[in-house]
Parts: structure tokens; sequence; C-alpha cells
């Protein structure tokens, strides 16, 4: 009995232990299928991960395929555009316009690689000439500065300038009205105005200091002023008048108060007045009367204005230097550099009242009729007086001949620039012989060979 039980017993530990085993069998198997089902699903995300690249790489070489049919299509669309030669001409190489001109040329050019802008700047002293030259022979460049004289309207009444009449709305800024007349002739515009200008005196702020003398507000104040730099060894008011029109300006300066309508060159253009009208003569008095009081350095009419003139106030020999407008500021700002300091007044009048700055357009670009490439000339005007050429002028001191947003950063010099344009006088005669004469007659003055009513009798015979 005690020996079937102790069978029974062995027996069922031994089935209890079997069990265990068993148990301990199956949770294996589980584990292991458990690893084999986490294998299998890490091998299928491979596998995705996988075919998902491979989608990504094929798309890839779709896209460089693609873009290098593209640049193929390019570069033979390139090879079968004949290549352009756009001439550019200017005579304004002083100052910063030459930064202006060029950042344009350089954003043209990489739109339009098949053109080439070529630059080409001549004194001012030549550039008519030179310019009605390559007209006459049937070879223009294709975009021209041209001056705000009566030379423009000649040129367009001779036939040598393109209407602009269905472009100058189309792509271009919203020139100023008066500004917009500027560059038109009989209401149709043929020129394309790119900035303003604003002519006053530049003076050095040091000389004045040590000398203890004030900005003069009256023509007998500037003439004080000249007496007391020449006593310390200084020159007056540089000029260099062998460029007529700086010789002009000195005329127009005194004008400016003469003529307190300013309207008397527009009327005498249109023959309502008489170019011997007395205040004509009242304004080549004046400048006769600062002349014979040595308020100029001598030897004006051997000096060109941005050379030898410039050159003496740099130097600091002169204290005085005219005519200055925002087309100049830069280059006198790099010439100086901290030197001294310097700053701007207008020409004063002579009883002392407001001053008034002369200005109007400072560059204005048309296209010869003659041109060989009319539109692309036209179109390269587009990129000269875009956002990004609008950026570049306020950033060197010019003024857009639109409206633009005055950034914070500007300097008090632009902000003055600014400010004198709200009451700046007329400069700009376009009846041609007469406009000569007073470049003649304000030479002649300045040498002493004439009088101020030789002048205006030369101005009243020409018209």
């Amino acid at each position: 009995m005690a020996a079937a039980e102790a069978a029974l017993a062995d027996a069922q530990a031994a089935a209890e232990e079997a069990l265990s085993e068993a148990a301990a069998a199956q949770a294996e198997a589980a584990a292991a299928q458990a690893e084999a089902d986490e294998a299998r699903e890490a091998a299928a995300a491979a596998q995705a991960e996988a075919e998902a690249a491979q989608a990504e790489a094929d798309e890839a070489r779709a896209e460089a395929a693609a873009a290098a049919a593209a640049a193929a299509e390019a570069e033979a669309a390139a090879a079968a555009v004949d290549p352009i030669t756009l001439e550019f001409w200017s005579w304004n190489n002083e100052g910063a316009y030459p930064v202006v001109h060029e950042q344009a040329e350089e954003r043209f050019e990489a739109a339009f690689p098949h053109v080439d802008v070529v630059r080409t700047y001549t004194p001012f002293a030549d550039y008519m000439t030179n310019l009605r030259a390559a007209i006459a022979a049937g070879e223009p460049p294709d975009v021209a500065q041209v001056p705000w004289t009566g030379e423009y309207t000649d040129l367009v009444n001779g036939g040598a300038i393109a209407s602009l009449a269905g472009d100058f709305t189309t792509g271009f800024p919203e020139f100023f009205p008066p500004i917009a007349s500027i560059a038109s002739v009989n209401g149709v515009p043929f020129a394309i105005p790119l900035d303003v200008n604003s002519l006053q005196i530049a003076y050095n702020k040091d000389i004045f200091a040590e000398l203890g003398l004030e900005v003069p507000r009256s023509s007998d104040a500037l003439k004080a002023v000249a007496a007391a730099l020449d006593e310390a060894g200084y020159f007056g008011v540089a000029v260099g008048t062998n460029d007529g029109w700086a010789a002009a300006d000195l005329f127009f300066a005194q004008l400016a108060y003469t003529d307190p309508t300013n309207t008397l060159i527009v009327q005498a253009d249109a023959g309502a007045a008489t170019w011997d009208d007395p205040q004509f003569l009242a304004a080549a008095e004046n400048l006769e009367d600062l002349i014979a009081n040595g308020v100029f350095a001598p030897g004006a009419n051997s000096m060109v204005s941005f050379v030898g003139a410039l050159e003496l106030f740099v130097a600091q020999q002169a204290a005085m230097f005219y005519p200055v407008g925002n087309f100049i500021t830069g280059g006198i700002a790099a010439q100086v550099e901290d030197s001294f300091e310097w700053g701007l007044f207008p020409f004063p009048s002579p009883d002392g009242g407001e001053g008034f700055a002369t200005g109007g357009v400072a560059e204005m670009f048309s296209i010869p009729a003659d041109a060989a490439n009319v539109d692309m000339g036209i179109e390269f005007m587009r990129w000269l007086t875009d956002a990004e050429s609008e950026a570049s002028l306020v950033s060197n001191d010019f003024i857009p001949s639109w409206g633009i947003e005055l950034p914070d950063d500007v300097s008090n010099l632009y902000r003055d620039l600014i400010a004198a344009q709200a009451t700046v006088r007329n400069r700009t005669i376009y009846t041609t012989p007469v406009y000569t004469e007073v470049i003649n007659g304000a030479q002649g003055l300045l040498g002493g060979t004439i009088s101020a009513a030789d002048m205006i009798e030369a101005m009243a015979g020409a018209g």
C-alpha cells in the first residue's frame, strides 16, 4: 500500500514537471514567434523605406534630366539669338552716376545674356558735338543722355529722337508732372528723366569757423565773406565756367531773385516776353557786381567744373564751390573724406530774403530714332528706373524723378536736398541761340570783356 502511494506521488510529480516544461517550451515558442513577427515588420518597413528612397532617387533623376534639357534648350535659344551691343552714352562720369549706371547694367545683362551694354562717357564740352555727328552719320547710340536745354528740343524737332508716347507709362514709374513736362515736346514724351537736382553753394565749415564767418544770406554778406576769405589767403567761390552750363547757372542763380514769379524764361521762350526784359538785365547786373567784388576764384573760364574748380575746394584753397547738386555730392564726399566738414546753402538773395536754389532735371535719356536697338534701349531704361535702381539712386544722394518713400537712414544732406526741391527756380532756356548767349555773356562778365548790358543785348538779338 505504501509502495503504491509512493509510486503515485512520483508519477504526479513527474506529470507536474512535464507540464511545467511544456509551459516553458510554449512560452519560448511564443517569444520566438513574437521575435519573428517583429523581424517581419522591420523587414517590411525597411522594404518600404527602400522603395521610397528609390522613388525619390527616380524623381531626382527625372528633375535633373528635365533641368539639363531646359538648360540645353536655353543654351540653344541663346545661341539662336544674335548678340546685341547696346551703346549707352552719357557725359556724367563724375560723382556716383557710374555706380548707378553699372548696377543697372549688370542686372540687365544677367536678364538678357545676349546683350552687352557698352557705356561711353564724354566730357560735356564735346558731348553734343559727338552726338550730333553720330546722328548725322546714321550711327547714333541706342541710349543717349540729352540736355535739359533747347538742344534737346532741337533734336526732337529735327526728327532725331524716337517718340516714347506708347512706352512712357508702361513699366516706368509715375514721373513728377513738371518733370514729365520737361521731358516732353508739345505734350509728347521723347525722354526718360532719371533724377532731379537743386543747385547750391558748397562751403567749408571748418574754414568758416576758423574765420568766424556765418553763412551769407544776402549779396552784400557774400561779398563780405569773400573779402574776409581773401584777406586770410583763401579764394571765395570756385566755379569752372569752361563748362558753359556752369557759366549759365551763375546767371540763373541771380534770375531766381529778379524774376519773383519764376515765369519769365517760359514766357520769353514762348515769345510772350522779350529777352531784354529789365528782370534779365537786373540778374546780369547782380552777377557783374559779384564778379567785380571778387566773389569768385580767378581763372573760372579756364577751369572745368568738376576738375579744376572742384580741386580748389577739395584742397581747401577755395572755401566755396558752385554749382553743387545731388549729381556731385557723392563725388565731393568721396574726395573730401574726413579732411573737413562741408555743407550747402543757396546762392543768397540780393536783399537778404528767402534763398532759392535753381534746379530741374539732372539726367535725362532719349532713344535716337535711327538707333540699331530701339526696343532694347527702351527696355534698358526701364531697368534704370526700377525699384532697385531707385534704391541705388537714393543711397548715392540722387533724387529720383518720381515720388518715393524716404528711408529713415538717409543723411541730413539728402534731406536738405529734398527740402530745396520744394522752391527750386527755373534754369532751363529752350531757345538755343539765346542759351548760347547766356553762356557767352556769363563767361564774358567773368573775363571782363563785356558788360551786363552787352550780355542782354546779345540775348535779345539771338531771340
